[in-house]
């Protein structure tokens, strides 16, 4: 496994932000970090779960969001509702898939 420097859990991907519809209330971020994405949209009507695999930055995320899965996408969605969520985010998560 690679280590990756603190600041990638971090990243606030400001720039994707205009692609957060505010009709979505129910949000899944896939690969949710340490939750810096989340909070720029959060609001106290929006349920947003989280799916992590890194320990430590999944263990910060669980205290912004309102759920987070410390493991794999392919392992946590099995514990997921079909059709759930309003949005599902995958902020650099799709090049990390094979």
């Amino acid at each position: 496994m690679i280590e990756k420097d603190i600041t990638y859990y971090s990243e606030s991907r400001r720039e994707m932000l205009k692609y957060i519809p505010s009709s979505a209330m129910k949000i899944l971020e896939i690969g949710c970090g340490r939750g810096s994405f989340c909070v720029q949209y959060s609001t106290s009507t929006k349920e947003i779960w989280g799916i992590e695999p890194d320990p430590e930055s999944a263990e910060i995320a669980s205290g912004i969001m309102f759920k987070v899965f410390n493991e794999k996408v392919e392992t946590a969605i099995d514990s997921l509702a079909e059709n759930y969520f309003d949005l599902i985010i995958f902020n650099d998560v799709l090049e990390h898939c094979i």
